[in-house]
Order: structure tokens, then sequence, then C-alpha cells
């Protein structure tokens, strides 16, 4: 098999979403069987301004008053020069979410608890994601939101080139795609 296959991308990112999920530590992701894959660093979370520029790439929203979402980066690893697979959890509390962005890359979700995410596009299409699904969020640039009663909890794999997992849109086209779509912040 070609070591840069998608099938080989695709095992890698089910390999770091398994280790998502079984709460693997620091320690574990060290393991053997995750060459390649560096150590965790502290989980990152977002907390107004004072937000990390790693978690700006992430998708945190650092001009709320309150979070609207944080991001616990699990792991973070480089098998090619050109591309990095980043492994993280992204807590959305009931009527927060993750302002208009897209990845540079793969993206791997799986709705690992709560209620609903729903996803919607630059074409305002509502795409509704319960707990237990797995998809891929559109190429396009699209927003996130839990408009459920319940904490949401994502675990998500970017298999993207450059440093970023996520692109947040510019403030001016955010505001003009929720004004289409109909969204309040």
């Amino acid at each position: 098999m070609n070591r840069h296959s998608p099938t080989k991308g695709i095992i890698t990112a089910a390999a770091l979403v398994g280790l998502v999920l079984s709460g693997a530590t620091s320690a574990q992701a060290r393991e053997p069987e995750l060459h390649g894959i560096d150590p965790p660093p502290p989980s990152v979370v977002a907390a107004g301004v004072a937000a990390a520029a790693y978690d700006a790439s992430l998708g945190q929203s650092g001009a709320a008053a309150a979070p609207s979402h944080r991001v616990e980066l699990v792991a973070k690893g480089s098998a090619r020069s050109n591309r990095t697979t980043v492994a993280a959890k992204i807590h959305i509390p009931p009527g927060g979410g993750v302002d208009w962005h897209t990845h540079p890359g793969q993206v791997y979700v799986i709705v690992a608890g709560g209620g609903e995410l729903t996803l919607l596009t630059t074409g305002c299409r509502r795409l509704s994601q319960p707990t237990g699904t797995a998809f891929q969020p559109p190429r396009s640039a699209h927003t996130a939101r839990n408009y459920s009663d319940e904490p949401l909890t994502l675990v998500a794999t970017f298999d993207i080139r450059g440093p970023k997992p996520t692109v947040m849109v510019d403030p001016g086209r955010d505001a003009q795609l929720d004004e289409r779509c109909g969204l309040e912040e």
C-alpha cells in the first residue's frame, strides 16, 4: 500500500478517534503503536480574548463574554512533512456554537455526547447530526450550533496542510452570513 494513500489517512484518523474516546493519557499516547504522534500539550481552553493562537486555529471564539465552545487538544502529529493530524474534543454548551469557518483538509467528526449538532452552510441549509453520528463537515464555509438543552461533545480529527485545522471567516463575512441565515450571535 502506498504510504500516502487515503486509506492510511482514514486509519490514522480512526486510531486517533479511538485514542480520544478511550480517554488515553499523554503517557499512553507515546506508546509504539501510535508512532509519529507527539504527546498532547495540556488541554487548551477558550476563555475570551486571552485564548492562545492555536485555539483560534481550532475555531475558538475569543470575543464572547462567555465561551461559545471549548476545545481540548488531545494529540497532534505528522506522518509527512506537509501534513499534520490533530485530534480534539470540542465542547459546545447549550446555545453555543462555532462561528463561520472552513477546514484546509479532511475532517472527521463524531457527535460523542449530549444533544444534537446543527451545521449551517452558506446557503443556509441546516444539517442535523444527533449524538452517535459520524460525519465530514462541508468543505465550504459553515457554522456549528448547539440548539439543544444539553452540553454537546464532538470528537474530531483534522488531517491538514499548514498550521491551522480551522480557519475562521473574516468578521464582516461572518456577520453577512449570520444575517442571511437569520442567526443571532
